[in-house]
């Protein structure tokens, strides 16, 4: 797994396409299947699916490439990669044909390193700000398309319940992607601040 701002090593590889291929440049013949892939994060989605109801993950294929979101603590982008219906931690479900985009490899690699503003890893919220929110935003930009409404229906119903404040809760276990001992994308170490208390001793005189 790769956060999305390695990707800034490899757009060096991808300007190569540039000069050789000159119709990517003007879009011309591109016609690339853009997949929405599901993945079960509780167990009780076997029994719970067939109502419309459950909790899920979901991630972005295209180009051979699934882009989905997750919680961390720093404010640096939440937005990883991985080898697509392979995401760790969760249970592959299933993959949806969401439709096409006329997009090429370069702009597809520069339209995640824009959304990394937008999506960093401590603004993720479980009701508000989930991997299936940034999803729907992906699905929409490439191919006018969102996701089955299904998908994020339980988020919905809390919010709409109010049985869970942004403001009081954020709970962001579900989403934690656990980081690869082998990438080199490391996030920054995370550093306490302790109290410094001085005693300046009492002059009586």
């Amino acid at each position: 797994m790769k956060w999305v701002a390695s990707l800034k090593k490899r757009k060096k590889k991808t300007d190569k396409i540039e000069n050789v291929d000159d119709h990517l440049q003007g879009n011309e013949g591109i016609n690339e299947p853009v997949y929405l892939n599901v993945y079960d994060i509780s167990h009780l989605n076997t029994y719970f699916y067939w109502t419309g109801i459950g909790i899920y993950h979901s991630g972005v294929e295209v180009y051979g490439m699934e882009y989905a979101f997750a919680a961390h603590d720093c404010p640096t982008t939440g937005i990883f990669e991985v080898e697509p219906r392979k995401c760790p931690k969760f249970k592959f479900r299933k993959s949806i044909f969401m439709g096409m985009t006329n997009k090429n490899p370069i702009q597809i690699n520069d339209l995640f390193e824009n959304q990394s503003k937008n999506y960093k890893g401590n603004a993720y919220h479980l009701i508000s700000n989930n991997c299936n929110h940034f999803t729907t935003d992906i699905c929409d930009k490439l191919c006018l398309r969102p996701v089955p409404k299904w998908i994020n229906r339980i988020a919905r119903i809390v919010a709409l319940c109010n049985c869970i404040s942004p403001e009081d809760k954020n709970d962001r276990n579900l989403s934690s992607i656990p980081e690869d001992e082998n990438d080199s994308e490391q996030l920054p170490a995370k550093t306490e601040e302790k109290e410094v208390i001085q005693y300046i001793p009492r002059n009586d005189n």
